[in-house]
């Protein structure tokens, strides 16, 4: 039975057109209990030439979806690494966050703790970044070993 499911896709773009971002949405079969978002960054130019820092775009990227879900962040720290499939190794960012406001998702949790955990690894044409929001570790493993057979 699986545990969480595909819910929203979406298309964007970024630093005039030169990055194109597509947004898979899951969330926990529940549907309250965790959410996970995996970005796909597919640069028209070689990352290096961006005026980018692989490690705090990804922390200001998460800051955004946390302000979706009106979680504050706190504590963010490197977690390790984590390996992918295709022979990736992805670079671990954790934070503790604290529902804030009434949001679609994790509104009825006012007031709890959420764990959020991001992985991000660089691809040939540009960069992955998987977000997880989880009321409970079980959530958070859950969503990290699906982010191990994303493939890119």
């Amino acid at each position: 039975e699986p545990l969480w499911q595909h819910t929203d896709e979406t298309d964007s773009q970024e630093y005039n057109g030169l990055l194109k971002l597509r947004t898979q949405e899951y969330e926990s079969i529940d549907g309250k209990t965790g959410l996970l978002y995996v970005i796909a960054l597919s640069s028209l130019v070689p990352l290096a030439d961006l005026p980018l820092n692989l490690e705090s775009s990804v922390a200001d990227r998460v800051q955004e979806e946390a302000a979706l879900q009106q979680a504050e962040l706190s504590n963010g720290r490197h977690a390790g690494t984590l390996s992918i499939s295709q022979g990736h190794t992805a670079e671990l960012l954790q934070w503790d966050a604290s529902v804030a406001g009434t949001s679609d998702f994790f509104g009825w949790f006012m007031g709890g703790n959420l764990q959020v955990r991001a992985a991000y690894w660089e691809v040939e044409q540009g960069l992955v970044i998987c977000v997880a929001f989880g009321t409970e570790t079980l959530r958070i493993d859950e969503a990290t070993r699906m982010v191990q057979s994303v493939q890119a």
